[in-house]
């Protein structure tokens, strides 16, 4: 509101104006199933021409448990899915297929840790044909 009142020249149209705006956008409800996570991927080569090793991070920030969070990644067509250390699920789509992992519970400051290895189709071994799509 300092922001407003500072470069107006009539202080009773800038606070209506302020209190409009604050109604209509700052009160809105925040979405607490998508906040307070951190999520990361690290990619690095295997022991195999064309494989890749692939680890997904999330830590749940947040002070209460969360239940059943879904994890997404999509895996391009040219990319054969080797092995998880999780479970998981997979799905054809456009362009490659897309595994999830479902974790029942993530106390709060637990880090769960998610490897999975895939290999290259041919001579599609470079990390630069590997589009990187994880959490969609």
């Amino acid at each position: 509101m300092d922001i407003f009142t500072r470069h107006a020249s009539d202080g009773d149209t800038v606070a209506a104006d302020a209190a409009t705006l604050q109604s209509k956008l700052l009160l809105k409800e925040p979405d607490i199933s998508t906040r307070k996570c951190r999520i990361g991927k690290a990619i690095s080569p295997g022991a195999e021409k064309g494989r890749l090793e692939i680890t997904l991070l999330y830590r749940n920030k947040a002070n209460f448990l969360r239940e059943n969070v879904v994890i997404n990644e999509f895996v391009p067509a040219n990319f054969s899915i080797v092995g998880s250390n999780n479970p998981f699920g997979a799905a054809a789509r456009e362009g490659g297929t897309l595994i999830s992992w479902l974790i029942d519970k993530v106390n709060p400051d637990e880090e769960i840790e998610i490897n999975y290895s895939i290999k290259a189709d041919g001579n599609s071994s470079s990390l630069k044909n590997l589009d990187c799509k994880a959490f969609k």
